[in-house]
């Protein structure tokens, strides 16, 4: 298990949710298009993630599994 810093993320802060979508990179781009703050989709083995920072400082996961 690791602490997220080899994805950017500093130790001690966290994400308050995550939402599952069918196709998170044209969900990563309806976000883009908002002028949101958004890493790039980053691959892991069971699935793919990318974190969203909005306006007022909320955090999110945007995370779509792998087929198995």
């Amino acid at each position: 298990m690791g602490n997220a810093e080899s994805v950017g993320l500093t130790p001690g802060t966290q994400f308050s949710a995550a939402f599952e979508v069918d196709d998170i990179k044209a969900m990563r781009e309806k976000v883009v298009a908002q002028a949101v703050t958004v890493t790039e989709v980053m691959d892991f083995p069971a699935c793919q993630t990318c974190f969203v920072s909005d306006a007022d400082g909320n955090r999110f996961a945007l995370h779509q599994r792998k087929s198995s």
